[in-house]
């Protein structure tokens, strides 16, 4: 299912039809779907796999945000006749000893990268990479990458496709500690344990792993 038809089920099986409009569209039913997700994640382990992000760069790139992401597991840049280079992983502060101008005022191809943490207002995972590029190379990112939260309606996660009754019980779980009931979320966790000790983590790994190439 995806978060629409999880969210449609949710509201059915909790009776708050009024968290979806009459032609269920989202009135805050979504926000619990986002708040059991991460409940989920937090009590069974499925929800970082291994993929592979792709960027196009532009001249002078040399950031790249990667939006939950756990750990950079390798880098790569693609040249414009597809000839695939490892870029080796440095300290940033090897960085900043070796590059005392950044971005550089020359760009080229992406020989170092290293991980880059900045504060706006919330952490942000990036890497950072010398030279600053060229115009019309691809860098490419292995690593571990948490499950996105949901969004868009038509938005898919672990959850919502191998347990989507789990996905619904657990945002109801949300949906009574909004509303402080205790014995609603003892209720409800009671009726989520025994299906996640049955979750086999190992191949639910597996299926993660299966998530398509990201493409920015």
């Amino acid at each position: 299912m995806n978060l629409k038809e999880v969210a449609i089920l949710f509201v059915k099986q909790s009776g708050r039809r009024d968290l979806m409009t009459d032609n269920w569209a989202d009135k805050g039913a979504y926000d619990f779907i986002r708040w059991g997700q991460r409940l989920l994640d937090s009590m069974a382990d499925t929800s970082k796999s291994d993929a592979l992000l792709k960027r196009d760069l532009e001249a002078g790139d040399y950031l790249l945000e990667l939006p939950g992401c756990v750990a950079v597991m390798g880098v790569c840049v693609v040249s414009t006749d597809n000839a695939r280079s490892i870029v080796e992983h440095k300290t940033l502060d090897w960085i900043h000893n070796n590059y005392a101008t950044i971005p550089p005022s020359d760009n080229g191809t992406p020989l170092y990268w290293a991980d880059n943490v900045t504060v706006q207002g919330k952490f942000v995972k990036e890497i950072i990479f010398m030279p600053s590029s060229e115009a019309g190379l691809v860098l490419e990112v292995i690593g571990r990458f948490k499950s996105l939260e949901l969004q868009k309606d038509s938005d898919k996660c672990y959850w919502s496709v191998a347990h989507p009754n789990i996905l619904a019980r657990a945002a109801m779980h949300e949906l009574q500690a909004y509303y402080g009931n205790q014995a609603g979320m003892r209720a409800m966790m009671d009726s989520i344990r025994p299906v996640l000790t049955g979750v086999d983590l190992d191949q639910a790994m597996e299926q993660a792993a299966a998530v398509p190439t990201i493409k920015e």
